[in-house]
């Protein structure tokens, strides 16, 4: 197999491990009982059936809810009422939702439901603000293709096929409807790397990843950057960056023999400038 760009590796969920869970969800109690077992930040995205003869668009079929273990495929058109607990976590503005073209999302789906969505982050926007190289090396407008985003800090190809992309989406779904859908599990490990490595420090990176009133924790923050770098060895960083994280917080990296074997590993495969 070929790809636009040399050296990459298509991209998908399943390579992460542990693997996601993928639920495709068409009853309201199941929508509802799901979908507050996410943590935040959340990948949001919507699907809805468009006529490209007459340019009319349909009401929102499918809403996509995922974290770093679930994802979510809500098909809202095969069910009755529109899901409270998923409207309450979209309207919620303590846990942020974030996707490309995001406002325009929200906006559809308060025209078709009523439903205002709150706390929308988009990905460009948030590239733009925490990743200073980001604009110059990459792209420079506010909105990003989530392709290009996963090109940018993954180095892998994300595929998206138009005839799945115009598809009837207030149908039942088909696999290859659902495989185009499963989006990138990883937003969380892609957020506190980008923060650690455009010069925040841990205490940064937990108050700008808070959920609520509740900061991210410490553990859980070192986690998240040892695994972006972990699930893609192409990302860039400074070795010594990374020891002045271990020595800063040893007490977190001592409870934790895994990440303090891959800085080993890491250092024995020469990853990582030094300053």
């Amino acid at each position: 197999m070929t790809h636009p760009w040399p050296g990459s590796r298509r991209y998908s969920y399943a390579d992460y491990k542990p693997k996601p869970t993928v639920l495709y969800i068409d009853t309201e109690e199941e929508a509802n009982e799901q979908v507050v077992k996410l943590r935040g930040p959340i990948g949001f995205d919507l699907e809805w059936p468009y006529d490209s003869r007459t340019e009319i668009s349909g009401r929102v079929a499918l809403v996509q809810l995922c974290d770093d273990n679930l994802i979510l495929l809500i098909h809202v058109s095969q069910i009755q009422n529109f899901p409270q607990r998923v409207k309450e976590l979209i309207e919620s503005t303590e846990v942020a939702k974030v996707g490309v073209c995001i406002r325009g999302d929200g906006a559809k789906l308060f025209r078709d439901f009523n439903i205002l969505g709150s706390n929308l982050v988009e990905l460009g926007k948030l590239a733009h603000h925490i990743d200073a190289n980001f604009a110059t090396k990459f792209y420079h407008g506010p909105i990003v293709s989530l392709a290009n985003l996963v090109k940018s800090y993954l180095n892998r190809d994300l595929p998206k096929d138009a005839a799945v992309r115009a598809s009837q989406w207030d149908e039942k779904l088909n696999e290859r409807q659902r495989d185009y859908r499963i989006g990138p599990p990883t937003l969380q490990q892609l957020t506190a790397y980008t923060l650690w490595n455009s010069g925040y420090g841990l205490l940064g990176i937990c108050v700008n990843m808070q959920v609520g009133e509740k900061p991210l924790g410490d553990r859980q923050a070192i986690d998240y950057i040892m695994e972006a770098l972990e699930g893609n060895p192409s990302l860039p960083f400074l070795m010594n960056d990374l020891d002045d994280l271990r020595q800063m917080h040893f007490d977190a990296f001592k409870k934790d023999s895994v990440n303090v074997e891959r800085i080993k590993r890491w250092k024995t495969q020469g990853r990582g400038e030094k300053r």
